[in-house]
């Protein structure tokens, strides 16, 4: 068993394991919208209790396919291709220095890399989807930093190598978290 399919396991049952706990106690919310500025969908994040991030994802109107999901490190949807959302969050660390997305050297994200890197979304046939995410390399002070985040869906997938050229192609939907 790859250390991938362990890992995505792990976020599974610590998903199922945390069900109760789901209320949240401090939360965000973000809308999705397309470069045309059609509705895609909604993201709501909530502090868990024990740490970490939960994510509730619902998609509607988008196409079918494996598409990559990222939280960045910007809340900012405004510019072009949506570039002004800036980088992947990276994982928090200790000291002032923080992991890059492409060391891919921390186990912070949902799948091994930055505290921004989530699972693949599988949008089927319909366009829509809505899937739960826990992750525990992101922190409530992440998301709503002077900066603040905001998240974006790509046009293809992220294959996890930690290659930018790789992770999704296309920024396509992108959402600003706000609280709520």
């Amino acid at each position: 068993m790859s250390n991938a399919s362990i890992r995505h396991g792990a976020i599974a049952l610590a998903m199922l394991m945390s069900g109760p706990a789901l209320a949240h106690s401090t939360g965000w919310h973000a809308a999705l919208h397309d470069a045309a500025g059609a509705q895609m969908g909604s993201i709501h994040a909530g502090e868990m209790p024990a740490g970490g991030v939960h994510l509730l994802i619902e998609l509607t109107d988008m196409k079918p396919g494996v598409r990559a999901i990222h939280i960045h490190e910007t809340g900012d949807c405004s510019a072009e291709g949506f570039v002004s959302a800036g980088a992947h969050m990276p994982a928090a660390t200790d000291g002032p220095e923080q992991a890059s997305h492409a060391s891919h050297q921390h186990d912070h994200g949902a799948h091994g890399g930055a505290a921004g890197d989530l699972p693949n979304l599988h949008v089927p046939e319909t366009g829509t989807l809505t899937v739960e995410y826990f992750v525990p390399g992101l922190s409530p002070a992440m998301l709503s930093d002077e900066n603040g985040a905001s998240v974006i869906i790509h046009a293809g997938a992220d294959d996890y190598s930690g290659v930018a050229e790789r992770q999704g192609g296309a920024r396509e939907v992108c959402g600003v978290f706000e609280p709520h």
